[in-house]
């Protein structure tokens, strides 16, 4: 055959052949199925970057959470909590040029306790996706969170707010700091600004028996109050004193000094300067009661702190000794005249007080000076406390003494707190209803409040009463930096 006819007989060939039909196929499928593997990829890298941001948020908005105890400085602690997270910790993702993950806002509302955190924007520089057409994208996460708290082993105390119904009905702790305020044990179907009862401990047993253990006991961990929402006790009502009053150095109800609930301690504070007087010598089980002559009773009379004016200086009978005393617009009556009800305008006779207790001007033993008149009597129990050459027991004869430290305890002092300093809750009764037992009642405010005296029937007040001075608000651990009686527990959880 010739070469002519060879040539022709294999285009032929070539032109009936059907291998490798499929190789335009396949040439024009491949742009698509490089686009689609590169979106796979690429995809999850950029699930993969949006993942650890929103893990930085979350983290960031918890960490952030933890410092919304109410204190003033909350949004700005909690601000600074979320970016030092970040800057803290490189390992969250980042891409590009080493561009490390950033806080771009953090939102707080103190009043709701939310924050709100936004880490800062990051580009996805894609891989494999740039044959269709897409460069980057753009990632950010957002997360808020909020705190749950807890207050403990606190006693269950809360009060009516004082202010409720009035022109000013917020309750400000740290503006009310000095003032006194009466408290009455609270009645009838809707408790009123002034009246204070007792919040559920939450224990097995319920009412009377949990309550006056948690206020009798120095070291009590029966329970938690959540401190947003509480319940009210229908228990304890005026009896109440009787566990009280072992803050005092007082031990009513049978029990023996420093003894209560079997083998728990329940010393006094270990200043206890009240306005009573008991047998000098050693404690007796009868001799630490509140007893008439036998036991801790008031001064002769004529020699009781009674002001007849709500001026000063002091007028009225020479005081054989006092306590730390009431503001003395409630100390002059039974009913008090203070303008603000049951809140005081925080004036007390803080001369004669001073002259009554330490013989000042000096004393023997005093490492500082007093701290002057317009102190608190927080202020001035603190200067007792840190100067204890400065008490003197001073006898009143008849083979009676007036002791300011405990003497009934033994002078052992309780581990942990301060017996004469707690926190409070402080609630609007009325705007709630408030009785004998409501449940998740929200707390306006919690107060870290000081025990002026010990709750007992005197010529002007009853053993149904509370009288307390406002030290502050209650912000973290030891109450405010006053070594109040309660551990706070907080738990941040996410919102959204």
């Amino acid at each position: 055959m010739t070469q002519t006819g060879n040539a022709r007989r294999k285009l032929r060939e070539l032109a009936s052949c059907e291998a490798g039909a499929i190789a335009p196929t396949t040439a024009l499928a491949l742009v698509a199925l490089i686009a689609v593997g590169g979106l796979a990829f690429d995809y999850s890298r950029l699930v993969s970057l949006d993942t650890e941001l929103q893990d930085a948020a979350d983290h960031a908005a918890l960490a952030a959470a933890t410092q919304l105890d109410r204190a003033d400085d909350q949004c700005a602690r909690a601000t600074a909590a979320a970016s030092n997270l970040i800057a803290n910790d490189s390992r969250f993702s980042k891409d590009g040029a080493n561009t490390l993950v950033t806080i771009e806002s953090v939102a707080c509302n103190p009043d709701t306790r939310r924050v709100d955190v936004t880490v800062s924007a990051q580009a996805v520089d894609y891989a494999l996706t740039p044959i269709v057409g897409l460069l980057s994208s753009n990632v950010q996460a957002t997360a808020a969170a909020s705190v749950g708290s807890a207050i403990c082993k606190i006693p269950p105390l809360m009060m009516c707010n004082p202010n409720e119904g009035s022109a000013n009905p917020v309750f400000d702790p740290d503006a009310e700091r000095g003032k006194g305020i009466r408290l009455v044990g609270g009645g009838g179907s809707t408790w009123a600004p002034g009246n204070f009862g007792f919040l559920n401990v939450g224990a097995d047993s319920v009412g009377v028996p949990d309550l006056r253990e948690a206020l009798a006991k120095a070291d009590n961990s029966l329970f938690c109050i959540n401190e947003d929402g509480v319940d009210t006790d229908p228990g304890l009502s005026a009896t109440f004193a009787n566990a009280f009053n072992t803050r005092f150095d007082i031990y009513d109800n049978g029990w023996a000094s420093n003894n209560c609930y079997g083998n728990a301690a329940c010393a006094g504070a270990p200043n206890a300067t009240k306005d009573l007087m008991r047998p000098t010598g050693a404690a007796s089980k009868n001799s630490c009661q509140l007893k008439k002559n036998t036991g801790w009773d008031l001064p002769p009379a004529g020699q009781r702190y009674l002001p007849t004016g709500t001026g000063l200086p002091y007028s009225g009978p020479t005081p054989a000794f006092m306590g730390h005393p009431r503001d003395i617009c409630h100390a002059v009556s039974s009913a008090g005249t203070c303008p603000g009800g049951p809140i005081g305008n925080g004036v007390w006779d803080y001369t004669l007080y001073m002259k009554i207790n330490h013989n000042y001007a000096g004393h023997p033993g005093d490492a500082t000076a007093p701290p002057g008149p317009g102190a608190t009597r927080f202020e001035v129990y603190q200067w007792e406390l840190s100067n204890p050459g400065n008490r003197h027991a001073r006898g009143v004869g008849g083979g009676k003494t007036h002791y300011q430290g405990n003497i009934c305890s033994g002078g052992v002092t309780p581990s942990g707190p301060d017996r004469r300093i707690t926190a409070m809750a402080i609630i609007n009764c009325t705007e709630y209803g408030v009785n004998g037992h409501s449940t998740n009642v929200p707390v306006e405010e919690w107060a870290d409040v000081f025990f002026v005296e010990p709750s007992v029937d005197r010529d002007r007040t009853s053993g149904a009463e509370i009288y307390i001075e406002i030290i502050g608000k209650t912000h973290t651990t030891g109450s405010g930096g006053t070594g109040g009686q309660l551990v706070r527990r907080d738990t941040p959880y996410l919102i959204e």
